[in-house]
């Protein structure tokens, strides 16, 4: 088992450096000079030449990239353009807002989404399978911020239900949670119920149920058991989609997250500070995919039968 997770992380070391190489290149060749936004409008042309100099903005962009890539890899990710501070410690005091808020919606989905689409299945074509294929197209249909908008308008300033907006209690993220999880768990509630119906065509359930086993551990032991790999994978697919638009939701409601960190490096194009943000959500995205990894090879037995002993 060990060989085949050594094999996934450096698989996974190019996806990072690609990650960084494209978002680099793509900031540093947008228009705007990050000197002139330091010193502002007013500053003279030779205090910006002499910023770019010591930033070592007039060196090739290429190295330039190489220069940053060393450096982080020893854990220096510079200062932040605008303040001056440490990316690090920016990102260690925000991400846990964006990680907690991706987590969060992904379970929600997940609670709504799998038995919803369970049940779905096993109603085919009834009134209820009917009903909530409806409502996940509506939820589908909602934008994520018209939906936040109205949420936002309904239980905090009409109801008084939670707070619209900052960071501080739980009560701060039920609101973004909702507004982020409705659609995921919709999606999800979709895949669930076309593969439990797919599933639950086959032969050997259809043997289970001629040989007496009871429903409950038809549905869960054989159907849903078999139909976890694709499940598996969207929810790591949900996590990972959730951990971006993370950055749309965060400006709704004023939540101090990464994403409202990058939005704010991006408008006055601090280059340390997006890298920095970046190259995070790109590690936790590729630790998700690692995880979804291991789990497959642990409910896949063929992936055991090829790396466990090394006989094959």
């Amino acid at each position: 088992m060990h060989k085949y997770v050594i094999r996934r992380v450096l698989l996974l070391i190019p996806i990072i450096l690609g990650v960084t190489f494209i978002v680099y290149f793509i900031l540093a060749l947008t228009p705007g000079d990050p000197a002139r936004f330091i010193l502002g409008s007013n500053a003279t042309d030779a205090s910006v030449e002499a910023l770019r100099e010591q930033l070592g903005l007039n060196k090739p962009i290429i190295l330039r990239y190489f220069t940053y890539l060393a450096k982080a890899l020893r854990g220096d990710f510079g200062l932040s353009y605008s303040d001056s501070r440490p990316v690090f410690d920016s990102i260690l005091v925000r991400w846990p807002v964006t990680v907690k808020l991706a987590l969060f919606s992904t379970f929600l989905s997940m609670v709504i989404g799998i038995p919803a689409g369970i049940i779905s299945a096993l109603k085919h074509r009834s009134r209820i399978d009917v009903s909530f294929t409806l409502v996940s197209m509506i939820m589908l249909g909602m934008p994520s911020f018209w939906l936040a908008l109205v949420l936002m308008l309904v239980f905090s300033l009409s109801l008084r239900w939670f707070p619209s907006s900052g960071i501080g209690g739980w009560q701060h993220f039920i609101l973004p949670v909702a507004t982020m999880s409705i659609g995921t768990s919709a999606s999800l509630m979709r895949l669930v119920r076309s593969t439990m119906l797919d599933t639950i065509k086959q032969d050997y359930i259809i043997t289970a149920r001629a040989k007496g086993a009871p429903e409950r551990v038809v549905i869960l032991r054989h159907a849903l058991k078999n139909a976890l790999m694709i499940i598996i994978t969207q929810i790591g697919l949900t996590f990972t989609a959730l951990l971006a638009g993370a950055v749309l939701i965060e400006q709704v409601y004023g939540l101090p997250g990464l994403g409202t960190l990058t939005l704010i490096a991006i408008r006055s194009k601090d280059i340390p500070m997006v890298m920095g943000t970046t190259i995070f959500m790109a590690i936790i995205s590729t630790l998700m995919i690692l995880l979804l990894d291991i789990i497959y090879a642990w409910i896949d037995p063929r992936i055991k039968a090829k790396y466990v002993g090394g006989s094959h």
